[in-house]
Order: structure tokens, then sequence, then C-alpha cells
């Protein structure tokens, strides 16, 4: 009888003692919500964290797409860190922008690596020729179109046509259609990261101080980048931003600032349409 209610005792110190210890880890959890909430409302209400983490994600994801080494400090946008300044202290803006680049790099970067590395049946360009080739032609043509400010053109090239670049022999068909596919993909790369590079370098890309560059270019890149999220039909010129063109108009001569917002807002548009649509396609 002793011996059963010594068992009774031990049983409920068990209890009470883990009670106790799940409280705890479950006050413990709650202050570092708490304090990760508060992080990331700070985070998301900073413009050097935003841009920063973006430019350092998109190009860090590039670098993995393209089996580039991991490089989180050599780039334009990481060495003038000025993309989205507001005015102010730049000392500061920059540092804050830096922090978040190698933040947001890392994550694209390992976002990238593991969707790759989980989906050898969509991704096998490693191994592969046809991707290989094509992804590279597809990139150095899309990287030239961008540095050139040539119209955007994936299919129109002497590369894409043939699409016999580095062909082993064997299946030209199921090679030039893997190919094809690669090129694009490729061709979209490369032109993106020139655009974003020369977007980080005001000396290149003058647009970056033109607040109706700005303007245009985010609002047709957040409307694109929604219309590939929910399915819609690529539009660049019907919305209400596009048609009034003057979203942050400072004053002046409103019809050049209309005619610079409206390039900017295509130019926008499809960025994020395509961005979207690219991360879509990966994750599959």
């Amino acid at each position: 009888m002793g011996c059963r209610r010594k068992a009774g005792w031990v049983l409920a110190m068990v209890l009470v003692l883990s009670a106790i210890s799940f409280a705890q880890e479950r006050d413990e959890h709650r202050e570092y919500n708490d304090d990760r909430g508060r992080t990331i409302e700070r985070e998301n209400n900073d413009p050097a964290y935003q841009h920063g983490f973006k430019d350092g994600f998109d190009l860090g994801a590039n670098a993995a797409r393209t089996h580039a080494t991991y490089n989180d400090h050599n780039s334009g946008a990481y060495n003038h860190a000025d993309n989205g300044f507001p005015g102010g202290d730049k000392g500061a803006y920059q540092q804050r922008y830096r922090q978040a680049y190698t933040e947001g790099y890392r994550a694209g970067y390992e976002e990238v690596r593991e969707q790759s590395s989980g989906n050898y049946g969509r991704y096998s360009g490693s191994n592969d020729p046809a991707y290989q080739h094509g992804y590279k032609d597809g990139f150095d043509l899309g990287a030239n179109a961008a540095r050139t400010r040539a119209t955007y053109n994936d299919h129109n090239s002497g590369a894409y046509n043939h699409a016999d670049d580095g062909f082993p022999g064997g299946d030209k068909g199921a090679y030039q259609q893997r190919y094809r596919q690669a090129y694009t993909e490729g061709y979209r790369a490369g032109y993106e990261q020139v655009r974003r590079q020369l977007r980080g370098n005001h000396a290149q890309y003058p647009g970056s101080n033109d607040p109706a560059y700005q303007h245009g270019y985010k609002d047709g890149f957040d409307l694109g980048a929604n219309a590939a999220r929910t399915g819609a039909v690529y539009n660049d010129h019907d919305s209400g931003a596009y048609n009034h063109a003057d979203n942050g108009f400072p004053g002046g001569d409103k019809g050049a600032y209309q005619q610079r917002y409206r390039q900017a807002y295509t130019e926008g548009y499809r960025a994020g349409y395509e961005q979207t649509r690219s991360g879509y396609v990966d994750r599959r």
C-alpha cells in the first residue's frame, strides 16, 4: 500500500513539473513571436531592408539557378546600396541595405537550391547538355538585350530557331524542345539580372533618380505580379495607374512625366509578371 502511495506521489510530481515546463516554454515561445513580430514589422516599414532583401533575394536566386558561385558581396546593387534611398543619413541606409541584401541573397540562393534538389524532373539542367547550352545561350542574349535596351524577345534568334548548339546526337527533336525551354528561362534570367544591375547603378541607368520611373516601375511591377499570381490575362496598359500616370507627380511638365511613367510602368509590369510566373514554375 505504501509503495502505491509513493508511486502516485512521484507521478503527481512529474505531472506538475511537466506543466510548469510547458508553461515556461509557451511563455518563451510567445515572447519570441512577439519580438519576431516587432522585428518583422520594423523591417517591413524600412525601405533599406525592403530594397536590400529583395535585391539580394533576386540575385541569390539567379546565382543558384545558373549554378554560379555563391557571392553575396560582389554586385553593383550591394556596392552602391542606395536603391530606394529616400534621403537622409545615407551611410546608415547603406548599412541596413547591405545587411538585408546578404540575408535576402542567402534566402533566394537556398530556396532555389532546395527547389532544384527536390525536383530533378523539372530542373535537371546540371546533367542535360540541351539545358546547359540552351540556358547559357538564352542568358547571354537576354543580358545583352537588356544592356543595349533592346526589346524583350526570347524567341527571335538563330540560336533559338536552330536549337542545336551542343547537340551530341540522338533524338534531335527532343533535344531542341528541351533546349528552347531552357533558352527562354535563361533569356528571362539574363535580361532581368542586367536590368536590376542597371537600376542599381545611377551612372548607367538614370531612371533610378527619376520619380516618374520609380513610381511607374513600382506600380507596374506590383500589378503585373498580382496578375500572374491570380492567373489574370497579361495586360500592361489597362489600369487606372497607367491611364492617369501621375502617381508621385511633383509638378512641372505633366505630359513628359506621364510619358516616362507609362514607359516604366510597362517595364515593371512585365518584370513583376514574369518574375512571379517563374516563381510558380520553379515551385511545381
